[in-house]
């Protein structure tokens, strides 16, 4: 197996592929599929339009729409100069405007080749398997239904595991996997409750595990995040990475939370992951993964849900970024201590301040 990149090629990013990173960030965090050609398009009418024709642009959006104008909105913070360039027009706009759409396109599918990748080579170290159903990332027969154990994942609560019939016809590919039913990979160790499949759901391991390994480290997905120290920190002792701060993209994205289309989007690449497929498509062998990523979206976002989705995007909050959540630094104060305080103490009691009689004559001008 190659080995796993420990930096995300974003970080080493020059300023020609600016473009093409700021789209990788739209796809983690905003939207999964979207159309280059319609976000330049509409980023353009939006650039021209005053605070009221946008608001009336809003106002008037559909769900599909609004979405578009996330987009825009983050593109329009993220590239600012590239953005006037595409609205003013005039000459040369038209090449501008087929490598800006050109650098976004590939900036997108980038972002999913390399987060399949990813996921897919760590998989196998995120939990126990047994042993002859460990999958490998560059074998394709020991994933997907080859494999007992990734095919558990895959399936919904709706199969019986336990039936042994069942089980051989799911692995056989004699059951239909639908996209609106959630697969068990979204539940911890792929436990749920049939009958309320909404306890617990997105709370899987395999998930937060994708989702440490996307936005900080492939070695932070590894063994216990909460625990794991290292030396060094501004103050020069141990510390852990919850009081450090983050790392890696979630450093450079500024998070302070998470989305809920990160939410889908970690969810569609775990679930690639798990299948035989080595390269990643829309489609997925079958699998219509767009409208998967969308299932999941309206789940987490309908208002109607918020008493229980609300608490997913809680928990995620907690278990990737923790209590460290960006907290500022409130510094170690102790009363009457510290090296002002020793200087304030030897002048009030009048000791000798050993300074030379240089010193003192040029501190007595001064």
């Amino acid at each position: 197996m190659s080995p796993i990149r420990e930096h995300n090629d974003d970080d080493s990013s020059c300023d020609s592929k600016k473009l093409m990173v700021h789209s990788r960030q739209m796809t983690r965090l905003a939207h999964m599929f979207w159309s280059a050609g319609t976000v330049v398009k509409w980023t353009k009418v939006w650039q021209r339009k005053d605070e009221a024709g946008r608001k009336a642009l809003e106002d008037s959006a559909s769900q599909d729409d609004k979405q578009i104008y996330a987009l825009v909105k983050l593109l329009v913070s993220l590239e600012p100069d590239v953005v006037m360039e595409l609205a003013r027009g005039g000459r040369g706009a038209c090449a501008l405007t087929e490598l800006t759409e050109f650098q976004l396109s590939r900036g997108q599918s980038n972002a999913k080749a390399e987060d399949m990748r990813k996921v897919r080579s760590l998989l196998s170290m995120w939990r126990i398997w047994a042993h002859s159903q460990r999958p490998d990332a560059e074998d394709p027969l020991t994933r997907g239904l080859h494999n007992s154990e990734t095919a558990y994942f895959l399936s919904s609560l709706n199969t019986d595991w336990d039936n042994l019939d069942e089980r051989r016809k799911f692995m056989n590919g004699e059951m239909e996997m639908s996209e609106l039913d959630f697969p068990r990979l979204c539940y911890p160790e792929g436990k749920g409750d049939k009958i309320k499949p909404w306890v617990d759901i997105f709370r899987g391991e395999l998930l937060l595990r994708a989702a440490s390994s996307i936005i900080f480290s492939p070695a932070s997905s590894r063994g216990d995040r909460a625990t794991t120290m290292v030396v060094g920190g501004s103050r020069g002792h141990r510390c852990s990475a919850k009081s450090r701060g983050p790392i890696g993209l979630a450093k450079r994205y500024d998070m302070t939370e998470v989305t809920t289309p990160f939410i889908a989007y970690v969810t569609v690449v775990v679930r690639h992951a798990l299948t035989s497929d080595q390269d990643y498509s829309d489609d997925g062998s079958g699998f219509d993964y767009e409208l998967f990523y969308n299932e999941i979206r309206e789940y987490l976002e309908d208002p109607k849900h918020a008493q229980v989705t609300a608490k997913v995007v809680n928990f995620w909050n907690n278990e990737l970024f923790g209590c460290f959540r960006f907290r500022k630094a409130t510094g170690v104060r102790t009363e009457n201590a510290g090296t002002r305080a020793a200087l304030d103490a030897a002048l009030e009691a009048g000791e000798d301040l050993g300074l030379s009689d240089a010193e003192e004559t040029q501190a007595d001008a001064a």
